[in-house]
């Protein structure tokens, strides 16, 4: 059976460079074996790298496999390759030693040039960079040609990876690529390769600063939502316009939670998208709050541990509200797949209408009417909150325990 995107003269194609790289990687594969014959070797690895040069949430979902990695190395050096988008997010594991900043091009969405070169010579700059801090072994949990090309140019003499996107003759620990199985336990089977064979479950842990705490619930008080008897989030944008929802269904939903249950919405996103988050909230009468890029993140991460409820797409948000089991609803865009980035933990009721082509991976929906996202309806999300309100309503019983605990002011025993 043809899937229904393909009869709409849709169909996904891989990019030329990774054709081009599993050709050249099948051609060199006799390099590889030399390569392994010759892998340094020491009786202790002393220092570390975990590359992890992607995105936020790519990031949180990695932390039990570098908590795991921290187990098993627990008297080495470790430090952590991120980008500066991904910064604030690597303050909040106590598992590495450092933090390395690195933009690499090929991850930044905010990039001005897309011309090859220059992609060539900041590889470069960074090979030479983490060169000079002598690495012993360095680790790749994303699974990227250019992530495998930049630890081979570093000279580390151990580089662990996956083995299915080009370069395998590079890595000396090549990893096969379970792509039926969530992010979380693909990171964990990545460590393995290293050694890390303990009995880790995949638990996010994650923990907001006092300091970010206090800051937000100071805020909830200025603007009058501390005694809301409703306190929702919304993150209607997500990192590519092929997760995010219809602009009309989120006005729709905050008519709903204003007019019927009376909810305090606040409105986030990024400075990028605080335009079209300033258009939900006039369409919507003014009902919300637009917090869209005056947060920072950890001010974010503590506004979602302070929430009654979440209702988000697919991005950061909804790995925050995961680990912090606050309850949410997430609309899941299916460009990617469900079972390989949904929340694994919390309580959530997932929104997911997979269509033939999902799994396309592409940032804009070729198709008319985005149909894995405009078949959602106002209606399921409604649905989908009804069904989590037993969980909401013990949070809402607690808010004010919570926000008290935040702001360090003593809570009344009477309250």
């Amino acid at each position: 059976m043809i899937p229904w995107g393909e009869r709409l003269g849709y169909r996904y194609k891989k990019p030329r460079w990774a054709i081009l790289a599993k050709v050249v990687d099948t051609a060199i594969s006799p390099v590889g074996r030399i390569v392994k014959a010759r892998a340094y070797r020491k009786s202790a690895i002393e220092r570390l790298l975990v590359i992890r040069l992607d995105h936020i949430g790519d990031l949180l979902c990695s932390f039990p496999a570098i908590r795991a990695l921290r187990r098993k190395f627990a008297s080495a050096h470790i430090s952590l390759l991120v980008g500066p988008w991904c910064e604030e997010m690597a303050q909040l594991t106590e598992d590495v030693d450092e933090v390395i900043i690195y933009r690499a091009p090929w991850f930044d969405r905010q990039r001005e040039s897309n011309h090859p070169l220059v992609s060539i010579g900041i590889m470069l700059i960074g090979a030479r960079m983490l060169s000079q801090r002598r690495f012993d072994a360095a680790v790749d949990l994303r699974g990227d040609l250019r992530n495998i090309l930049l630890m081979a140019l570093s000279r580390i003499p151990m580089r662990v990876g996956y083995s299915d996107v080009g370069g395998k003759f590079m890595l000396t620990h090549p990893v096969r690529r379970n792509r039926w199985q969530h992010e979380v336990f693909r990171a964990l089977s990545v460590m393995r390769a290293i050694g890390c064979n303990g009995s880790e479950d995949g638990t996010i842990e994650l923990h907001p600063p006092s300091e970010a705490l206090h800051r937000t619930a100071m805020m909830l008080s200025k603007l009058g939502l501390d005694e809301a008897p409703f306190l929702v989030v919304i993150h209607p944008f997500g990192g590519n316009p092929a997760k995010w929802w219809t602009v009309d269904g989120f006005v729709e939903l905050c008519h709903y939670l204003r007019r019927h249950i009376g909810a305090a919405i606040i409105l986030t996103g990024s400075p990028n998208e605080r335009q079209m988050v300033e258009r939900i909230r006039q369409l919507s009468g003014e009902v919300a709050f637009n917090l869209a890029g005056a947060l920072g993140l950890h001010d974010l991460i503590a506004l979602v541990s302070l929430a009654d409820c979440v209702i988000t797409v697919d991005t950061c948000t909804m790995h925050f509200a995961a680990a912090l089991g606050t309850p949410q609803v997430v609309i899941f865009s299916s460009q990617v797949h469900a079972v390989e980035w949904a929340p694994i933990q919390g309580h959530h009721v997932l929104l997911h209408a997979p269509p033939g082509c999902a799994g396309c991976e592409l940032p804009v929906c070729p198709l008319p009417n985005h149909p894995c996202m405009s078949s959602i309806t106002a209606e399921h999300v409604i649905e989908a909150l009804h069904r989590l309100m037993p969980i909401i309503n013990e949070r809402m019983a607690t808010r004010r325990m919570r926000l008290c605990q935040a702001a360090n002011t003593p809570v009344e025993e009477n309250s």
